[in-house]
C-alpha cells in the first residue's frame, strides 16, 4: 500500500491512505477531503463500507475526516477498525494516539492478567491463520518424513526420518492448539466505542441502579455481557458495570 503524507496536525503529521489500484469511488472520496470538503468525504466513505467496500485504507480516510470535523467517537471508532483489518498499520496506531488524547474520560489503565491474556500474549506474535498454516506446512513435512521413512532402507536414515516425523508432529499439535486458542480469544475479545455525550456506568442493568462512574463520547469498553437493552463492559481501569446499548457501538 502506497501512503502519501499530509500535515494534518498542529503537533503532528497524519497519513493519507491510498490502495495501489485507486478504486473510482474511494478516489473521488479522497479529493474531496483534499479540497477540505470533509462532511461530502465522510458520506463517499461510508457509501463505500456499506457497499462491500470496506478496507483498513477506507476506514482509515474515514476517520482522518471525522477528526477533522471534530467528532472525536467516529474517528476513533473508525481507526479501531482499520487497525482490525490491519493490525500493523503505525499511521493509524499513531492517529489513534493523537484523537484518544481529546477525550475527558483520563481512565488509567490497569493489568490484570488472566490465563486468557497470558495465553494470548504469548502467542499473539503471529495471527491464527498463519498459526493454522504453519500447522498445514507441519503436516505436509510428516508425510514426507513418512514417505522417506519407508522408502529408505539404510537404518540411520530410517532414525533420522522418524525423529523429524516425531518433531514434525509435536510441532504441528503445537501450531494447530495456538490457531485454536488464538482463534477462540478473538471471537470472545469484544470491544466497543461509546457514541453517547455522557453515559452514567451503572451497578446494575437498570436505571435506578446506582451510578458507578460518568463516563464519556470516545472512550473505549471491553464486553463481557449482555442482558435485554444493557451490556456489561469493563474499563482499563478493570472498574466493570452497565451501560444501555445503544450508547455503543461495538467495534467488530
Amino acid at each position: 500500500m502506497k501512503k502519501l503524507i499530509y500535515i494534518l496536525l498542529f503537533l503532528s503529521s497524519f497519513t493519507w491512505a491510498q490502495t495501489e489500484t485507486i478504486d473510482p469511488d474511494f478516489k473521488n472520496a479522497n479529493t474531496l477531503y483534499q479540497q477540505g470538503n470533509y462532511e461530502d468525504a465522510i458520506v463517499h466513505y461510508k457509501n463505500l463500507i456499506q457497499s462491500g467496500k470496506e478496507s483498513a485504507e477506507v476506514h482509515f480516510n474515514l476517520a482522518n475526516a471525522y477528526y477533522k470535523t471534530h467528532q472525536t467517537a467516529p474517528a476513533i471508532f473508525h481507526y479501531e477498525k482499520a487497525l482490525l483489518l490491519n493490525p500493523d498499520d503505525a499511521a493509524a496506531k499513531t492517529n489513534l494516539k493523537f484523537a484518544q488524547k481529546t477525550l475527558l474520560d483520563d481512565i488509567p489503565t490497569v493489568r490484570n492478567l488472566g490465563s486468557k491474556e497470558i495465553i494470548h500474549n504469548f502467542f499473539k506474535g503471529l495471527p491464527y491463520d498463519s498459526w493454522a498454516w504453519l500447522s498445514v506446512g507441519g503436516v505436509v513435512l510428516i508425510l514426507i518424513c513418512y514417505m522417506a521413512y519407508f522408502l529408505t532402507h539404510k537404518s540411520n536414515l530410517k532414525r533420522l526420518f522418524f525423529g523429524m516425523m516425531m518433531l514434525f508432529t509435536l510441532a504441528s499439535i503445537f501450531t494447530l492448539t495456538a490457531a485454536y486458542l488464538e482463534q477462540a480469544y478473538i471471537k470472545s475479545y469484544r470491544t466497543g466505542i461509546l457514541f453517547s455525550e455522557k453515559t452514567e456506568l451503572k451497578a446494575d442493568a437498570k436505571r435506578t441502579s446506582k451510578t458507578l462512574a460518568t463516563l464519556h463520547e470516545g472512550t473505549k469498553v471491553l464486553i463481557l455481557e449482555e442482558k435485554s437493552l444493557w451490556v456489561k463492559v469493563k474499563l482499563n481501569n478493570q472498574h466493570t458495570g452497565w451501560i444501555p446499548k445503544e450508547d455503543f457501538k461495538e467495534i467488530k
